[in-house]
């Protein structure tokens, strides 16, 4: 499944393709040890403390990388689910389009914090949820930094950023239930219910914090949900 992470500059999509790495690679040692506890290895049994220490070291650890300039890939698995994510850097985003036609999955990340992109961000956001080439697919909004003071409030981000407006036209059911209000995360609609299918929404956001790991397993696990499971021969 390939997904294609873009936003403003230093909104911090690469702390978080970095922290969903992280992430992926903790789950991976866990079913690691799970596995040779199964197979009777007594000796590789980690203790709790170490569980502790690793599990905090991996949702606590501030990354700080600088302005992604061209495109920077990396391949995730997660729970079964394999996932190929590109960042395309703000100084390509006159390109970005012309990665929308092989991208299965829209990822777009805003800085909470920064009121002076959130204009732009929102024709940005428009043009790609309106573009040809993203027809019929999923777009997950990711209002990054939440742990910032001067935040601004998420109703005004809704607003300026139409987030209503665009869940609407990418979920077009006429029958659909209301946005559902999920606590912080007022305009999510992560699945819904079609003559008693259950199928996943195109439109979703996850309020995060991308430096401390906050929020992003929930955003890896509605990844993972939106795609197929690994072939195994």
């Amino acid at each position: 499944m390939e997904v294609l992470l873009i936003g403003p500059s230093r909104s911090g999509k690469t702390v978080l393709l970095s922290r969903l790495k992280s992430i992926c690679e903790f789950e991976r040692k866990q079913r690691r040890r799970k596995r040779s506890l199964w197979m009777g290895s007594p000796r590789n049994k980690p203790s709790e403390t170490s569980l502790t220490t690793t599990r905090t070291t991996t949702t606590t650890t501030t990354l700080n990388p600088g302005e992604t300039y061209g495109i920077d890939f990396k391949e995730l698995s997660y729970k079964g689910k394999s996932l190929r994510v590109r960042e395309v850097g703000y100084p390509m985003r006159d390109c970005w389009h012309d990665f929308y036609q092989t991208c299965n999955i829209l990822i777009f990340v805003i800085d909470m914090s920064d009121r002076y992109q959130i204009a732009p961000a929102a024709s940005w956001l428009l043009d790609a949820v309106y573009h040809k080439d993203m027809k019929n697919k999923p777009i997950i909004v990711v209002l990054n930094k939440i742990d910032l003071p001067y935040l601004m409030e998420v109703d005004d981000v809704t607003q300026f950023l139409q987030l209503e407006k665009i869940a609407c036209h990418l979920n077009p059911q006429p029958d659909s239930p209301p946005l559902r209000e999920d606590s912080r995360n007022k305009v999510t609609n992560l699945e819904i219910t079609d003559h008693g299918k259950k199928q996943f929404a195109y439109f979703s956001n996850f309020e995060v914090c991308a430096a401390t790991g906050q929020g992003c397993e929930k955003l890896l696990e509605h990844l993972a949900n939106l795609t197929p499971p690994l072939q195994t021969s």
